[in-house]
């Protein structure tokens, strides 16, 4: 069984294909996850795959991809003491855009526990890692809708 530490939803006005760009890319991750200084990663988002994160504070993490679903999720395992530690992001397209949701949990015998201890402390990185992913995106869309545009077009608008 696994227990939630910390989920933040908000919307994106951009594409499912705009925001599965950054997030199936670890290359990008540490520019909008608060958390990560670098990320080694050998393939692409593909379930099995492994790699290494290179956190800001803290030791070097090992995770491996245990699910995806192209522009919709992506799902990744990394251990966590005796515990294993899960970070899942999932892409919903809706009107106007996409319902970005970042979860993270956590599962092993003492799951609750360490939940509770680690809650405060990871749900402020989800949410900035959210935030920071979706101005990222956004501002990406702006720029490629901006340099499609037509000369006239950009000078009537």
């Amino acid at each position: 069984m696994s227990t939630i530490i910390a989920k933040h939803c908000l919307f994106v006005r951009a594409q499912p294909a705009e925001l599965w760009t950054q997030v199936s890319n670890p290359r990008t991750w540490p520019n909008w996850h608060p958390a990560l200084k670098a990320v080694e990663f050998k393939g692409g988002a593909a379930v099995g795959a492994r790699g290494q994160f290179y956190l800001a504070s803290g030791p070097a993490s090992p995770f491996e991809v245990t699910s995806v679903c192209v522009e919709r999720q992506l799902q990744l395992s990394s251990p966590l003491l005796w515990l294993g530690l899960v970070q899942e992001i999932r892409i919903v397209e809706i009107t106007e855009g996409c319902v970005l949701i970042f979860e993270v949990s956590v599962s092993g015998t003492t799951a609750r526990l360490v939940a509770r201890a680690l809650r405060r402390l990871i749900t402020g990185k989800v949410e900035r890692a959210a935030v920071r992913l979706k101005a990222s995106v956004e501002r990406a869309s702006r720029i490629q809708a901006t340099s499609t545009k037509s000369p006239s077009a950009a000078t009537t608008a």
